[in-house]
């Protein structure tokens, strides 16, 4: 079996990136941004609302409130 993975939800209120809804036919297993990595509550809710209808298995991008974080590029 090949599974296929997804970061999800990354969007903050009126900034979106990527199409959540289109590629989830497409894979088994999403990670949803949390926390303070690229999403808001109302991106958070609907993401996991759409990935559970959808039968995908999710798990969590977490995300820290620090002036270090640089989002997916690391440590400064």
């Amino acid at each position: 079996m090949v599974t296929i993975n997804c970061d999800m939800g990354e969007a903050f209120g009126i900034y979106r990136l990527g199409d959540d809804a289109a590629c989830m036919p497409f894979v088994t297993h999403a990670n949803i941004a949390c926390g303070f990595h690229a999403s808001d509550p109302v991106t958070m809710r609907r993401t996991v609302k759409d990935a559970r209808q959808a039968g995908i298995k999710i798990g969590a991008i977490r995300g820290y409130l620090t002036a270090r974080v640089s989002g997916a590029g690391g440590w400064r």
